[in-house]
């Protein structure tokens, strides 16, 4: 009986319940690839990582070491079992050449990364196949980082040549491709090709600079944090980047986790859009029946045997679209997936992989139950006598008033049908409101993602890594002649009459008590001017000796906020700095503070040089100029470049959901305009054959809703566009905060023509469209049929 009931009602409206079961297919199966997703990230880099083992806490240090004495540190140290120096030949990448079989050949001086040579290690940090086992090249053969790929056209049997001016080279043939897995994203900075022992040590003696990766494997890989201010605070070699593991599986997989970002957040939103049609369709049903409810309380029947009996045909929508979705979500998320399947490879099926994207669908399935039940209660308010007497009196229109006020004679420049549609949206207003949230969602749907994208390829963008916007910066860390260098530098960027303003700034470590009372290093980069251009979140630039700004990260670690005054060991000498502002880094593993005092030359270890050229100068021009200049030991960068390729990865992750949800944000204002007229008009038939009647031809009749989807709809997309770049802005904050990679505030950098007009102006075409196809039914609504009736 209730599923001839059930079926009976579903044949009745099929072109609602359709739309209605398409809704909740994608929601179920966006929050489902969503969750496959995450899970596989998280299982394949664990996967990985149980044979690559990445270091703990890796220590990267350009010139000589002792390694007696990291051993004997090591050693005394308890929380250390095991430590490595790996040595790494840097190369430039204008040095580095690929020949492929038909004799083309290209060089990677355009890609920033920095390019090591290593062999094979035998324990940790192993570098792998494609298969995820550990890679032995031969003499002569060459493994190159998957990374590159992105770039470069590199196949197996290709030739790579090591170039150092015309007295040396070294040729080398592409074996294999290499899993990296530390050094396997563009945020990372560098990369690494596998070479053979012998041919390592023939390279490291005739060309590049040696780079020492000085790893440690902790009992507790958490205190690797702690572990670091150890390790530094003993004078061993420190003058490279350091990370830890947290950072390196960070890095490692923000690519792909902010795709699940956006999959999921689209499909909440979707959830919204189903909540909004389960709401309109059920008020509806209500509205329509209200004579059988009312017959079947007077023969006794319960509030909740009715409300139950009703239930019984969106319980089956929302059961058949969870299933549905989630079938479709174990072909589709293959699409989504390539890219950690390459990365770190295909994961072994686990339970977690299987229950998890279930879990999620029969979250989707019971919240949309709740709504269902939580709108049905409205039934429990109409009473008997009101329900046989052909339901509840209607509420005035909400802008009564001002409809009484607007007549035609006071608007007599508009045209008449567009004063009629406006009149008759305001006179109904409430049943227009479910498109204008739809609308509104729509468009949310797609500029949130869009801006996203936007912002991360914007040269901008770079004023969240703790950076202000230049033309170049110069970096120089080598532990020799650091002083020397830093004035040679100086000298030439002074002498460059192309040069129209330069800063420098140094690299000093300080000392300050964190949160749980401890003493921890802190990085400083000092200078004698505040950069003013950086994402401040509170308080602003440090103004004297006294004050020092720090990024969110090192904020958080040490448990203080802007106007607090914390306790800091400057050159031995402890004293109080107040802490002036808090700003975003992504940079030093977000760990970062910045100063206007003066520094000890000393202790500096690392100088960088902010360049702006005057406006008629080729920058890339002059960054080869630089290098030419300047010296291996000295790396200089295109900034607009450097923000170009740190987030190359994460930008073309990102593309391929934002175009995706573009689409389906398309296709969801097409289906939902076309639900809600057919709906609408089905409920206006009258009104349609009495307006015929009077006067008013097919034509005059199809303006009117094409002005009255247009209005509602333009309201929607406007709310939409700024929701987007308000409430969106927020949401992606907290979730980057959340991911912890030392940004919890973000400002989109908006495309205004993209964000403002082309997909605006797509979602109202097809508002349009849909409008006047759905309209053109109008010619069979005659009187005589409406009296017939």
């Amino acid at each position: 009986m209730n599923r001839s009931m059930i079926m009976k009602d579903i044949k009745r409206n099929k072109a609602i319940n359709f739309a209605l079961l398409l809704f909740i297919v994608l929601s179920a199966f966006l929050m489902s690839v969503g969750t496959m997703i995450s899970i596989q990230l998280f299982e394949s880099i664990d996967a990985m990582y149980a044979v690559a083992r990445p270091p703990h806490f890796m220590q990267m240090h350009l010139g000589d070491i002792n390694r007696d004495d990291i051993d004997a540190f090591a050693q005394s140290a308890p929380e250390v079992e095991d430590w490595q120096a790996v040595e790494m030949v840097n190369i430039y990448g204008g040095n580095i050449w690929v020949t492929k079989p038909d004799g083309t050949t290209f060089s990677m001086s355009d890609n920033l990364l920095d390019k090591g040579f290593v062999t094979q290690n035998q324990q940790y940090d192993l570098l792998l196949d494609m298969e995820n086992t550990p890679l032995h090249p031969a003499p002569g053969e060459i493994g190159v980082p998957l990374i590159l790929l992105n770039d470069f056209d590199m196949e197996v049997g290709d030739t790579l040549t090591v170039k150092d001016g015309d007295d040396y080279s070294m040729e080398f043939t592409v074996s294999a491709y290499v899993r990296d897995g530390q050094m396997n994203s563009t945020l990372t900075s560098s990369t690494r090709f596998l070479i053979n022992e012998q041919d390592h040590g023939q390279l490291k003696e005739n060309t590049g600079q040696v780079e020492y990766l000085i790893e440690f494997y902790l009992n507790d890989p958490s205190q690797a944090a702690t572990f670091q201010t150890v390790y530094e605070n003993t004078g061993l070699p420190a003058n490279g980047q350091a990370v830890t593991y947290a950072i390196i599986r960070l890095l490692s997989g923000f690519s792909d986790m902010i795709m699940v970002v956006i999959l999921v957040l689209v499909s909440f939103f979707l959830l919204l859009v189903v909540f909004l049609c389960l709401r309109f369709t059920i008020l509806a049903a209500m509205e329509d029946e209200i004579k059988s409810i009312g017959t079947m309380r007077a023969i006794g029947m319960s509030h909740t045997h009715i409300r139950q009996l009703y239930l019984l045909k969106y319980k089956a929508l929302a059961i058949i679209g969870c299933i549905i979705g989630y079938i479709i979500s174990l072909f589709a998320h293959r699409l989504f997936t390539s890219h950690i399947n390459d990365t770190f490879g295909t994961p072994d099926m686990t339970w977690e992989a299987v229950s998890a994207p279930v879990l999620a669908v029969i979250l989707i399935y019971l919240l949309e139950v709740y709504y269902c039940r939580k709108t049905m209660k409205k039934m429990e308010k109409v009473t008997v006598v009101e329900a046989l007497a052909s339901g509840v009196e209607r509420d005035a229109a909400p802008m009564s008033r001002l409809i009484d006020y607007l007549s035609l004679s006071r608007c007599r420049n508009v045209p008449v049908d567009l004063f009629v549609g406006m009149r008759q949206v305001m006179a109904t207003g409430t049943s227009w409101l479910v498109m204008f949230f739809v609308m509104l969602i729509a468009t949310s749907i797609v500029l949130v993602p869009v801006n996203l994208l936007n912002t991360f390829r914007s040269p901008q963008l770079v004023t969240y890594m703790g950076l202000s916007i230049n033309d170049i910066i110069l970096t120089v860390s080598g532990p020799e002649r650091l002083s020397e260098k830093h004035d040679e530098i100086a000298a030439i960027l002074d002498n460059d009459v192309d040069v129209m303003v330069y800063s420098a700034e140094a690299r000093v470590v300080y000392e300050a008590i964190n949160k749980d009372g401890k003493w921890i290093n802190v990085h400083v980069d000092s200078s004698a001017a505040a950069e003013t251009a950086l994402q401040y979140l509170e308080g602003n630039v440090p103004a004297d000796d006294h004050e020092i700004a720090l990024s969110i990260m090192n904020a958080n670690e040490l448990g203080v906020k802007a106007e607090d005054t914390i306790s800091m060991r400057i050159n031995g000498e402890e004293t109080g700095i107040f802490v002036s502002g808090i700003y975003q880094d992504v940079t030093s593993g977000g760990y970062t503070a910045k100063m206007v005092r003066p520094y000890d030359p000393d202790g500096v270890v690392k100088y960088s040089f902010f360049v702006n050229l005057h406006e008629d100068v080729d920058v890339e021009k002059k960054v080869e100029t630089y290098q030419q200049e300047m010296g291996f030991d000295v790396k200089v960068t295109d900034m607009e470049e450097f923000g170009d390729q740190t987030f190359g990865g994460v930008t073309r992750q990102l593309s391929k959901a934002v175009y995706a949800v573009a689409v389906m944000a398309m296709c969801l204002a097409a289906l939902i305009t076309l639900l809600f007229l057919m709906l609408q008009t089905a409920k206006e038939y009258s009104q349609i054959a009495i307006m015929k009647a009077v006067g008013f031809s097919v034509q005059d009749i199809r303006n009117q809703y094409m002005a009255k989807a247009s209005l509602v709809s333009l309201a929607g997309i406007i709310g939409g566009t700024l929701l987007a770049n308000t409430l969106g802005e927020t949401m992606v904050g907290r979730i980057f905060n959340l991911v912890g990679l030392g940004i919890t505030k973000i400002t989109f950098i908006i495309n205004p023509i993209e964000a403002y007009f082309v997909y605006p102006a797509a979602i109202l075409a097809i508002v349009v469209a849909v409008t006047w196809y759905c309209s053109a039914g109008f010619k069979r609504h005659h009187i005589i049929h409406l009296i017939n009736e």
